[in-house]
């Protein structure tokens, strides 16, 4: 499961997903949960144009870490989130040695002497009262189908767009259980981070219909209708507030 570092991360090169969330000149709320946390914030609330960031973050360096940037840079209506995000109640953090610095992990039972019991919220509970839920950036290092499950009424009430790093083997997983919630993927950026967007359950049967037609005619057809319906659900998701 997740694989998080719990170090201060020095600034690096703005990735291609930072780039195109600017890009979409959101101005609501942008749900960040995960590795690179500290660096993605920054970026989101320098600049973009959310009007709120939250970080969700349980590991404790990366809290206080969290914490000094809020204080740094309130203006920007940077908000952290102390916790874990699964759809299981309690999780184990085990920590780690590596010539890179220390690191840690989640596992969903012990691994070791030194695990140690944590409890988790679900996505509902840290998307709760947090106003328009624009977007929702998930990079956790094979957790993410969890984080997305325990969302179910977020993603129903709010279509926030999804950000989502796929590891082998949950791609496919992740991409069904986003379809029975009215989402298609409309984008593949670097690092193998799924870019999903809301385009209603009617919208995704369609595309089932036209992708069980002969060849020469759902390619073409499939590509088209993903193409519409996702450009017209971005560009509601951006205007809201």
């Amino acid at each position: 499961m997740g694989d998080f570092p719990c170090q201060e991360v020095s600034a690096r090169k703005d990735s291609e997903l930072l780039r195109y969330l600017q890009s979409r000149e959101y101005r609501g709320t942008i749900i960040v949960i995960g590795d690179n946390v500290t660096d993605d914030v920054i970026f989101c609330a320098r600049s973009c144009r959310f009007g709120r960031v939250v970080a969700v973050d349980g590991n404790v360096a990366g809290k206080n870490l969290l914490h000094n940037i809020r204080n740094q840079h309130k203006d920007a209506r940077i908000e952290v989130v102390s916790t874990f995000v699964s759809n299981r109640p309690e999780l184990f953090l085990n920590q780690t040695t590596r010539p890179a610095g220390g690191k840690w992990f989640l596992t969903e039972v012990p691994v070791g002497p030194d695990s140690t019991r944590v409890f988790a919220r679900t996505l509902d509970e840290v998307c709760s009262n947090k106003g328009c839920i624009n977007v929702i950036k998930i990079d956790v290092d094979a957790h993410e189908l969890e984080i997305l499950s325990s969302g179910a009424k977020t993603l129903r009430q709010h279509h926030p767009d999804l950000c989502v790093k796929t590891y082998p083997g949950h791609t496919g997983h992740i991409s069904k259980l986003l379809q029975g919630c009215g989402y298609t993927q409309v984008k593949v950026l670097e690092d193998s981070t799924i870019y999903f967007v809301h385009v209603g359950w009617l919208a995704v049967t369609i595309v089932r219909i036209l992708a069980a037609s002969p060849l020469w005619i759902s390619s073409r057809s499939v590509w088209r209708w993903r193409r519409i319906t996702s450009q017209m659900a971005m560009m509601r998701q951006r205007r809201r507030r």
